[in-house]
């Protein structure tokens, strides 16, 4: 784990000079700037932003802010805990040294009693590592042989009809668990039980929208996340959409085979894009920003797609950061791809293409983004795969301000913890990344970190560049 400080080993008061403060509120990039800025950070907090004329407290240690640009620290709204000691150890480094102070797990191997155990770990600020927003319970399909929904500890629970997934929703209540992940294979009379029930009680769920689920009925019943960039071209292509939905209907056991290893989905890629309805994909649009649903495209796992059959996308450097069995299933994973025809590789290309287009238009249309990366599945790199996120946001055409909003306070609103997160503001929890370049002319920007406060604790590039090398020397002592 990260290492880890007594109670009592008190941080200084920092003062963080000349600096520029973007203010991620602001209406406009021209506003977003606040220049030759003196930040007092103390006991974890940001104490006072104010000018120049601002008074140094005795004893404050300086920080030369000179050239230097202060944002919120970033909130991976898709990410999952592996539940391997030292591969935790190597996600939450890297992580941090990209700039990420804060994550959503969205499924895990651990059990509810050590997931409750490391969200209290990680929530004090006293472990160089970011910190657990929350943790869901995983529903998926159940299958002959399936354990009681309700009688284990597992974060993983398996429904098959309404009246289990009522239950469901009933022990996540009662247990005060997060909120409730879905997953491709949960059939549609569960699914819509346990959106009756979550509804009713006040229950949170997010996630996939099961294979039998159109994403509008996902929508409509309040699912308040939409996460995969694989759903939003399919619904807005509307004859592939029903085609799909009726064909997991009609071959339920089909829904438990992962989607691009079934003929039945991989032959309508391309469609997706070729039959294309604006007037649907705006309806579409319009009913999430009614509904308030936030979308978390994780453009990342449609780029593995994409580019898994490339040499030089399968050698990226970046992956000496990762453990020999991890890796070994990646390339296990890529290889599948190679042996695709070219026209489904074509078609997986255009498709991610036509993701990213379709976020573009979601974010002008009102419809709330947030930032997430599905680390560390297959190639999403931890922390670096954030910053890559990031980048693939401005592709689609988000401007730079919109994705420090989306990385910062939309998501601290979603989490319902914008009054201590997502600004750099007096009281504010004092998580924040000082970059060295300005992050509002390219977003790429925001990987040039000088340096990262997580809850007042600073660490500069050299502490950085540390948690780096230890997620190295993990990868290496696992090699061996």
């Amino acid at each position: 784990m990260p290492v880890a400080y007594a109670a009592d080993d008190r941080e200084p008061t920092y003062v963080i000079d000349r600096v520029s403060v973007i203010d991620v509120t602001a209406a406009g990039q021209n506003a977003a700037i606040n220049s030759d800025r003196r930040v007092l950070i103390r006991a974890g907090r940001i104490a006072t932003v104010g000018d120049l004329t601002l008074p140094i407290p005795e004893g404050a240690v300086t920080i030369d802010g000179t050239g230097k640009y202060l944002v919120p620290g970033f909130w991976d709204m898709h990410a999952h805990l592996p539940a391997e000691r030292a591969y935790q150890t190597t996600v939450l480094n890297l992580m941090l040294a990209n700039g990420v102070t804060a994550f959503r797990d969205m499924g895990t191997d651990l059990s509810l009693p050590e997931l409750k155990h490391m969200k209290a770990e990680l929530a004090g600020g006293k472990l160089d590592a970011p910190q657990l927003l929350a943790s869901p319970l995983l529903v998926v399909s159940g299958r002959e042989g399936r354990q009681s929904a309700v009688a284990t500890d597992d974060a993983h629970f398996e429904v098959e009809t309404a009246r289990e997934a009522e239950n469901l929703v009933d022990f996540v209540r009662n247990r005060h668990i997060d909120f409730i992940k879905i997953y491709d294979s949960v059939p549609r009379d569960a699914y819509f039980g346990l959106m009756r029930r979550a509804a009713r009680l006040g229950v949170e769920t997010g996630g996939h929208v099961p294979m039998q689920i159109s994403v509008r009925e996902a929508v409509a019943a309040g699912q308040r996340t939409v996460d995969h960039a694989r759903e939003l071209p399919i619904a807005c292509a509307p004859g592939v959409a029903e085609e799909l939905q009726t064909y997991y209907l009609d071959q339920p056991e089909a829904r438990f085979v992962g989607r691009w290893k079934n003929p039945a989905f991989a032959k309508l890629v391309g469609r997706t894009v070729d039959e294309y309805d604006p007037a649907a994909c705006a309806l579409l649009f319009k009913e999430m920003v009614a509904a308030g649903t936030y979308y978390v495209p994780t453009h990342g796992t449609r780029r593995f797609d994409a580019l898994a059959w490339v040499p030089e996308f399968r050698d990226d450097p970046k992956l000496a950061y990762i453990p020999t069995e991890g890796r070994a299933e990646w390339r296990e994973e890529a290889e599948r791809y190679g042996i695709l025809p070219w026209s489904v590789r074509s078609d997986l290309v255009r498709f991610y293409f036509h993701g990213l287009r379709l976020t573009g238009d979601a974010y002008r249309a009102g419809v709330n983004i947030l930032v997430g990366t599905d680390t560390p599945d297959s190639y999403i790199i931890p922390g670096f795969s954030y910053q890559l996120e990031m980048n693939q946001l401005q592709e689609a055409g988000l401007p730079p301000l919109a994705i420090l909003k989306a990385a910062t306070i939309e998501a601290a609103r979603f989490m319902k913890r914008e009054g201590d997160y997502g600004t750099i503001a007096p009281g504010k929890v004092a998580d924040i990344v000082m970059l060295s370049a300005n992050p509002l002319t390219d977003i790429g920007n925001a990987s040039h970190i000088d340096a990262v406060f997580r809850a007042g604790r600073y660490l500069n590039r050299t502490a950085l560049d540390g948690l780096l090398d230890e997620a190295r020397e993990n990868a290496d002592d696992n090699n061996d």
